[in-house]
């Protein structure tokens, strides 16, 4: 927090940034917003106070969830077969070296390390470790070399950790149907009218 905005050029790449200065102390339990405007207000109420939950809702895991929190158990295809494949893509570290074996059982080697990772087409079972915090997964797996697509194998005992989520292009939860849009009206205190034009 002590360090000038140009200690994170190297680090990241913020893009269109803004610096809040406190033009007064700010004492603890203090609230600090924006106000986006009367209209956005009133429209955010009418949206919460008409919302309803879309189907299929009530099984739906963000891919950030997934990813953050291995001891969510992955829904197999029997339980959910719209995460997996129609929601999310699914990626498994299984390395070439285990694809040019024939290995169908996943397992970690020091010269698997710079495996790739392979397109999870389904999750077929899960089986809890003895720990209960995380569990092992039987995954079909469309195993890809040198870029190009070769047959469909099972793959057991993968570990949690070799699995990764991301949301499938215009499937992630702020393209889902009814959710809250509206424009920003910020009052000139915050922004001038110049900055307005441009934002």
């Amino acid at each position: 927090m002590d360090e000038p905005v140009s200690f994170f050029d190297n680090i990241w790449h913020g893009g269109l940034a803004f610096e809040y200065v406190a033009i007064s102390d700010i004492k603890p339990g203090d609230e600090i917003t924006v106000d986006y405007g009367p209209e956005w207000e009133e429209a955010w109420s009418n949206h919460t106070q008409h919302w309803q939950s879309p189907d299929g809702a009530e099984t739906y895991v963000s891919p950030q969830e997934l990813n953050g929190n291995h001891s969510i158990p992955i829904p197999t295809y029997d339980e959910d077969n719209i995460l997996v494949g129609e929601t999310i893509d699914a990626l498994c570290h299984f390395p070439r070296r285990a694809v040019r074996d024939g290995r169908k059982l996943w397992q970690w080697q020091k010269k698997d390390i710079f495996g790739i990772k392979q397109v999870v087409q389904r999750i077929i079972d899960r089986t809890p470790l003895p720990s209960g915090q995380s569990y092992n997964y039987t995954v079909e797996l469309r195993l890809t070399m040198y870029g190009m697509d070769s047959a469909v194998h099972i793959v057991e005992n993968v570990p949690r950790k070799a699995l990764s989520f991301s949301p499938k292009k215009y499937k992630s939860d702020m393209f889902m149907k009814g959710v809250f849009r509206h424009e920003m009206m910020i009052p000139d205190e915050i922004f001038p009218d110049a900055w307005k034009n441009i934002l």
